[in-house]
C-alpha cells in the first residue's frame, strides 16, 4: 500500500538555534517533512526542489525580510500558504499585508511551539502524529 506523500513545511528564520528547535519539535508533532533554513536566499535556492504546503517565515531577517520573501515565492508558487513570525509586529503596520492573501497569519514572538503548531493546523495542510 502506498502512503500519500504529504507536502512539507518550511521554516525560514535567521536564528539558527531557534530554527533548529522549531524544526525538531514540529518534526516530532507533524507527519509532514520539515525543512529548515537560516538564510532566505538558501530557501529560495532550494524552493524549486521542494514540495511544500506551508512556509513559516520570520519577518526581520538580514538581506531579505519576510514580506519580500513571501512576495518572491508567491510569484513562483501561487497559492502556497504563509505564516509570518515576528518579534517586531509594530514594523508591519505600514505594510499592505491585506494585498497578500496567501499570508494567513502573523504570530508574535515569543510563542510556544504548541501555538505555532495550532496555527499551522489552522491554515495549512498539515497532518499531526496521533
Amino acid at each position: 500500500m502506498n502512503a500519500k506523500k504529504l507536502p512539507g513545511i518550511a521554516i525560514v528564520d535567521d536564528e539558527k538555534s531557534y530554527t533548529d528547535l522549531l524544526a525538531v519539535t514540529l518534526g516530532e508533532f507533524f507527519l509532514n517533512p520539515i525543512h529548515a533554513y537560516t538564510h532566505p536566499q538558501q530557501f529560495l535556492d532550494a524552493l524549486p526542489t521542494l514540495d511544500l504546503g506551508l512556509v513559516v517565515t520570520d519577518f526581520n531577517m538580514p538581506g531579505i525580510d519576510g514580506i519580500e520573501l513571501i512576495t518572491r515565492v508567491r510569484q513562483e508558487r501561487p497559492g502556497l500558504v504563509f505564516l509570518l513570525i515576528t518579534g517586531h509586529v509594530g514594523d508591519l503596520e505600514s505594510r499592505n499585508l491585506e494585498q497578500i492573501p496567501e499570508l494567513r497569519g502573523i504570530l508574535p514572538k515569543p510563542f510556544s511551539w504548541r501555538k505555532l503548531a495550532a496555527e499551522i493546523l489552522r491554515v495549512g495542510s498539515a497532518s499531526p502524529r496521533l
